[in-house]
């Protein structure tokens, strides 16, 4: 379990996979400084918010990630193609593609001397790395989707293939997705074990089963809803 802390906020902050964590900030300052303040946390930086496993202070960066603008994100994230092109190099190394490789990198050689030697003058090139050709490739992951739920339940997959992650923090997830979509997203997620922590500028709706909902009134005053 992961336990979010903020000075501002009373009510524990328990990120389990059963049930997500809803945080309504109706002050705009409010949001924006809670939002801000969370990005700084996954960056690393001096945040309002610090997160806790145990009693050992951890890094939100190293076992969540957060997704603050639901209309702009894409799979070539640079964070997710780091991380893809890491896992390829190891999987390289610890696998059993060095001799096609080694054939493949030979045979690109012979073929740029025969360029090479159309010119007039002495050309020099250097080897194929394995780092070199993935980039070259643009690889990057390939994701079909055909609605905003499928395309974050396919972002959660990927980082959680690529990452060892527990938790993800959304931002206003609920002004893009209805309860019925909620639901299947918080499904898949306790089914995969991972914990949810939404932030939101207003109470959209009521809140579902599922959810503990910690409300911060415009005016500061902290009400909770499904905490037993």
């Amino acid at each position: 379990m992961i336990t979010v802390a903020n000075a501002n906020i009373e009510t524990p902050i328990e990120l389990t996979p059963e049930n997500p964590v809803v945080l309504v900030e109706e002050n705009p300052s409010e949001f924006y400084r809670a939002v801000s303040s969370l990005i700084n946390a996954f960056s690393d930086e001096e945040s309002g918010f610090t997160f806790w496993k145990g009693d050992e202070q951890i890094s939100p960066s190293k076992h969540g990630e957060i997704l603050t603008n639901t209309f702009g994100f894409d799979f070539a994230d640079k964070k997710i193609i780091n991380l893809l092109y890491k896992r390829l190099q190891s999987n390289f190394l610890e696998g059993s593609f060095q001799a096609d490789f080694n054939l493949t990198n030979a045979k690109i050689c012979n073929f740029l001397s025969d360029l090479c030697s159309t010119v007039d003058f002495s050309l020099d090139f250097d080897e194929l790395s394995i780092e070199n050709l993935i980039k070259t490739c643009s690889v990057k992951p390939s994701a079909v989707y055909n609605s905003l739920l499928e395309k974050i339940i396919c972002f959660i997959n990927i980082f959680t293939s690529l990452k060892n992650i527990s938790f993800f923090v959304f931002v206003d997830i609920k002004s893009v997705l209805s309860d019925d979509e909620l639901q299947k997203l918080y499904k898949h997620c306790a089914l995969h074990k991972i914990a949810l922590f939404l932030i939101e500028s207003s109470k959209k709706r009521s809140f579902l089963a599922e959810e503990k909902a910690i409300i911060i009134t415009d005016d500061l005053c902290e009400i909770v809803e499904n905490f037993s």
